[in-house]
């Protein structure tokens, strides 16, 4: 089992004039590298967005020499935004 990774929030995004209250848009994070948040229309295209980023973050941290942040316990997932509804946490490896 790799920890080599970490856990992607998503959560929904909704304009103040959307009455019914559906998202049209999906917001997605990693805790760590707070410049890294991606916005697509589904929580899927949101995650892949974010986990196509970190992948060329990673690559460039290796070009420089730099080491990412600790990587999470894939076992724990960070209970901040659970309060929000339509929120979902992800974990993803990279190696």
């Amino acid at each position: 089992m790799s920890e080599k990774g970490y856990w992607i929030n998503c959560i929904p995004v909704s304009h103040s004039s959307n009455e019914n209250f559906s998202h049209d848009l999906y917001n997605a994070s990693i805790d760590d590298f707070p410049e890294m948040s991606v916005t697509a229309a589904s929580p899927d295209m949101a995650v892949q967005k974010l986990r196509d980023k970190l992948a060329k973050v990673k690559k460039y941290y290796e070009l420089t020499g730099r080491t990412l942040p600790q990587k999470h316990n894939r076992l724990m997932p960070n209970p901040k935004k659970s309060s929000s509804g339509g929120w979902m946490s992800v974990y993803i490896d990279i190696e």
